[in-house]
């Protein structure tokens, strides 16, 4: 896992890095204006590599057993972040992505969806551009992103109380160690499942909205 996640890194890096990069944030033409994913990316593939290190050299099955509910609290956690200064109406502190400072705040799941699906998925300024203008157009879109990043926070902060709670109560480690490594990921698979299923529900009554809209204006 650790092999495919530097190969995805480098791979990352390099779409950002080259002269002739076509997936840089809006905004950016520095060789070195890394997206706010990449850094993430970054802190998280060197605090996990040296959590599974420091656990495989000591013989600690139980931190052996933490990084992938690490990796879901610091998203997780962002995320909550993102909400309650969204709902207090703070500016963005920091360039983030195609989000320059002093902007209004966005939905983390915002900044994620745009850097990796224009960088990872390939479709580059043109679909930051497009996530962009979506945004600003709807405001069924934006509750809709503001609910799905909502119900992905509370989930995965409850992933990690559950591993957390198994893995430091229970006197076997080995259950602690497969529930530590197997709960993450069918959370994911679960909440992909839900956030699909909600998205085509609000396009459903975006559709409709759009229509009945129409039909006012029509003579």
């Amino acid at each position: 896992m650790g092999g495919v996640s530097l190969l995805a890194f480098l791979i990352r890096a390099w779409a950002l890095w080259r002269s002739d990069s076509d997936c840089r944030p809006l905004g950016q033409q520095n060789r070195w204006a890394f997206d706010y994913f990449f850094w993430n990316f970054v802190f998280t593939f060197c605090v996990l590599t040296a959590l599974i290190t420091s656990g495989i050299t000591t013989e600690n099955l139980q931190i052996v057993s933490l990084p992938l509910s690490i990796l879901v609290l610091w998203v997780s956690g962002q995320m909550v972040i993102a909400e309650v200064l969204l709902a207090i109406d703070v500016k963005v502190p920091f360039r983030m992505s195609s989000l320059q400072k002093g902007d209004k705040i966005r939905p983390g799941v915002y900044v994620i969806v745009e850097d990796v699906v224009a960088v990872d998925g390939k479709q580059g300024r043109a679909w930051r551009q497009a996530w962009n203008d979506r945004y600003l157009s709807s405001p069924l879109f934006r509750h809709f992103l503001s609910q799905i990043e909502r119900m992905w926070a509370a989930s995965g902060l409850s992933v990690v109380a559950i591993v957390w709670g198994v893995v430091f109560g229970l006197e076997n480690h080995d259950i602690g160690f497969a529930l530590g490594w197997a709960l993450p990921f069918a959370w994911g698979a679960v909440m992909a499942l839900i956030t699909t299923a909600l998205a085509k529900r609000m396009l459903k009554h975006e559709k409709a909205a759009a229509l009945d809209y129409l039909s006012t204006r029509s003579p």
